[in-house]
């Protein structure tokens, strides 16, 4: 190839300048790799006599201790050369140097042979030497042994394919594109003797061991990387609390849908009844059971090939592929009977629900989501005051079995609001509604922790600035519904006093609603004639008294003398006590 470079001698002596781009290497002390010829290049300093054509070109120097011994050049690969053909062709050459340089190259060779035999069998790494053709397993070190779980005896009778779970073709064709130098790392799925499915690491490349092309790999377990990395795909795919998917993955997916251009497909999208309201009440803990109820409800209802994901706080989205109105519909009825098993919770469990069926490849997806909100907003309007006034009752219901105590209390101080609303003179309606004022005046005690709502001794002045908050929490919880609206104003104001002190607006006089008015009263006389673990209850004419001397300050005047009247009518044993 090289008629003017031939070595004719070891003595024989070649001008730099006429060696051409062979000479480039050494001028520059580094690589040369052209892979085009056709194209300029200011490295292209022609050919020495008698040198063949090129296409592509690679040269190589060749150092020791620091100096240029050799050069090393290839030409003309089929495809382009790249720094892992000069890694490897320096490695190689270095080895082939030694070998020609080293008087004792064959001694150095068995020393390094020993060596090698030395790494692979000490090596912690696991190692094995495959068959290319059949996978079976040549050779391996003791790190091997023991990570498989098999004996030395043992693996080599057997083959990759009996510890390696993919299908065996697809082994097959890997290792031939390891053979090919086409992949060199590869992740797989090994099962132990133990039958333990462990996930490894393999870098599989070709190498000449006595005269055959075995495959040598190296086998490093990644099991807990690859448990992070799914838990990671896990969490980008999925909602954390209700572990549904959520929104990113439930947008793509319509992407995907949209792309492959499969019709028809329906969308239902929910929004779940009353969330704000229980998380008020009850705190987040139980809005939490709550949206995992309902996307438990949502999930039981749906079949495999559908997509179910929390799009937003209280927002749910299922996707039916393949499906119209009929399917959609029919879901939508199997979540409303599913519904109906949370009845008797202490909070309910409803989602109101709305659908779109794409069948027209030229309708958007955009007017497809909003269609379906707006059908579902419909069905919500229809539902809200049924669910609401349901909620109010389920509320009271929850706040009677906190506390038995509670519940004798509503309904005694009830009973005598009514009773003071008809000596006053009040109308039927406004009768009617301090009566049931009375039974809910303390609704918002549901939002009172157990520990201080049912606490033996005296309260703290923190715990007792809680439980001030219950008026609040009560006008908020009535106030969401349509039915129990006025009420909730008159519970608002029930702890307000007559000269202002009160709260929890600090209203004075006849700025009180009446209704609220007679509740104070009410509340208070019975509140101090029931036992207390930390007090005695006193007794009708002791209480008597104590309603006079805070009349005026603490009650309307009016109310309490309405009231004394009515204790003394039905009682012929209590005389009229006015200080």
């Amino acid at each position: 190839m090289l008629d003017a470079c031939a070595v004719k001698d070891q003595k024989t002596e070649y001008k730099l300048e006429n060696t051409g781009i062979w000479g480039d290497v050494v001028r520059y002390r580094k690589p040369l790799i052209i892979n085009d010829f056709e194209q300029p290049n200011p490295a292209k300093r022609g050919f020495p006599v008698g040198h063949i054509p090129l296409k592509r070109y690679m040269s190589i120097p060749m150092f020791v201790d620091n100096k240029i011994v050799a050069v090393v050049g290839f030409g003309n690969k089929d495809f382009d050369y790249d720094d892992a053909d000069v890694y490897e062709m320096i490695m190689l050459m270095n080895g082939v140097w030694l070998a020609v340089e080293n008087k004792n190259s064959q001694l150095k060779a068995e020393a390094l042979a020993h060596q090698m035999e030395a790494m692979f069998n000490g090596h912690e790494a696991v190692m094995l030497l495959l068959e290319p053709l059949t996978g079976k397993i040549r050779d391996c070190n003791p790190a091997a042994s023991a990570y498989y779980g098999y004996s030395k005896d043992e693996l080599l009778h057997m083959t990759i394919q009996d510890i390696n779970t993919l299908d065996e073709a697809e082994i097959a064709r890997l290792r031939m594109k390891a053979l090919k130098k086409g992949q060199k790392y590869f992740t797989f799925p090994h099962r132990l003797k133990t039958g333990e499915l462990r996930t490894v690491d393999v870098y599989s490349c070709p190498i000449n061991f006595d005269g055959e092309t075995l495959l040598y790999s190296i086998i490093f377990d990644v099991t807990e990387r690859e448990k992070a990395y799914e838990e990671i795909r896990y969490i980008s795919d999925h909602d954390y609390l209700t572990g549904l998917y959520n929104r990113r993955y439930f947008e793509s997916e319509l992407a995907r849908l949209e792309k492959t251009k499969k019709l028809p497909y329906a969308v239902i999208v929910g929004d779940v009844n009353g969330l704000k309201t229980a998380n008020d009440i009850f705190g987040y803990q139980v809005g939490d059971k709550i949206l995992k109820s309902v996307a438990k409800i949502l999930k039981k209802s749906t079949r495999h090939s559908y997509t179910v994901a929390r799009i937003g706080g209280d927002e749910f989205g299922v996707i039916l592929p393949n499906c119209g109105d009929k399917e959609a519909l029919e879901m939508i009825e199997r979540v409303k009977i599913a519904e109906q098993k949370h009845l008797s919770d202490q909070y309910q469990v409803s989602v109101s629900l709305g659908f779109q069926t794409k069948s027209d490849p030229d309708k958007k997806l955009e007017e497809v989501l909003t269609e379906a909100e707006d059908y579902m907003f419909r069905r919500k309007m229809m539902q809200v005051h049924s669910i609401r006034n349901q909620s109010v009752l389920l509320v009271m219901n929850a706040l009677f079995a906190k506390s038995k105590r509670e519940m004798e209390h509503s309904r005694r101080v009830s009973i005598i609001a009514e009773k003071v609303a008809i000596a006053l003179g009040l109308e039927r309606n406004v009768i009617d509604e301090i009566k049931l004022a009375g039974l809910l005046h303390d609704i918002g005690k549901i939002g009172i922790p157990e520990r201080i709502l049912n606490k033996p001794g005296r309260l703290l002045t923190e715990e007792y600035d809680i439980i001030k908050t219950h008026a609040e929490i009560g006008w908020r919880i009535l106030g969401s519904s349509q039915e129990f609206r006025g009420i909730a104003e008159v519970v608002l104001h029930h702890h307000e006093r007559w000269d202002g002190k009160g709260y929890m607006n600090g209203q004075k006089g006849e700025e009180i609603p009446i209704q609220s008015r007679i509740l104070a009263v009410a509340d208070t006389y019975d509140a101090i004639t029931a036992d207390r673990p930390y007090r005695e209850a006193l007794n009708d004419e002791d209480a008597i008294k104590e309603l006079w001397r805070c009349s005026g300050s603490q009650f309307d005047p009016r109310v309490v003398g309405v009231f004394v009247r009515i204790l003394e009518e039905e009682s012929e044993n209590v005389a009229e006590i006015k200080e």
